[in-house]
């Protein structure tokens, strides 16, 4: 059989499996330098020092780590939206305030804040989205954890804001020689931070 052959959701389910192996070869001092430099990278781009409202993630085991940027955007009195995932996977968003604001509503899913949901379309608000992702290709397709939630929560967003997705460098796809899988729905990038730069996508 070739890989054309193969059903897209098959060949996304491999990748996802073989990316999450992945991420478990990485010892906590690699993720520590790895949350450092990409917290170093998304500060200096444009879109993150001029945002008021930006969209962030808070990152659980294994993925590029979000803590210290939520922290340092946090002090820089920036507000920061984070997903609410809800009942059935509902989309919406909550203000951040602290860590020890979060909590697990339920296992299995990323903490969220104890705040109020503001809804779905509060993401309308946000000026940059800086999202989590298993891998990304030079195209700007991505590949998330297979729940649909970011692709149907960022149809709200506005037509003007980037998003950007957080991956770690061996996680980025040459989309003339290996592109990931794309189906109609799949929103794609307009960049990617990882910890060995950041790269702007041109569509």
């Amino acid at each position: 059989m070739t890989k054309s052959s193969i059903p897209v959701e098959d060949l996304k389910s491999k990748l996802r499996t073989d990316i999450l192996e992945r991420r478990k070869l990485n010892s906590k001092a690699q993720q520590s330098v790895s949350e450092s430099l990409i917290c170093e990278i998304a500060l200096l781009l444009e879109e993150v020092a001029n945002a008021k409202i930006l969209a962030l993630y808070v990152s659980t085991e294994f993925e590029p780590g979000t803590e210290k940027l939520l922290r340092i955007l946090k002090l820089r009195n920036k507000t920061i939206l984070l997903p609410v995932l809800g009942e059935s996977l509902t989309r919406g968003w909550a203000r951040f305030s602290s860590r020890e604001d979060l909590v697990v509503r339920k296992l299995g899913r990323p903490p969220e804040p104890s705040s109020l949901n503001l809804g779905e379309d509060m993401l309308k608000n946000a000026d940059v989205l800086l999202i989590p992702a298993l891998g990304v290709d030079t195209s700007g397709t991505r590949i998330g954890h297979g729940g649909g939630w970011y692709d149907r929560a960022l149809l709200s967003k506005r037509d003007d804001v980037k998003i950007f997705a957080l991956v770690f460098s061996n996680e980025v796809f040459d989309a003339d020689v290996a592109p990931l899988p794309y189906e109609s729905h799949d929103i794609k990038v307009d960049g990617y931070i990882t910890e060995k730069g950041f790269t702007r996508i041109k569509n």
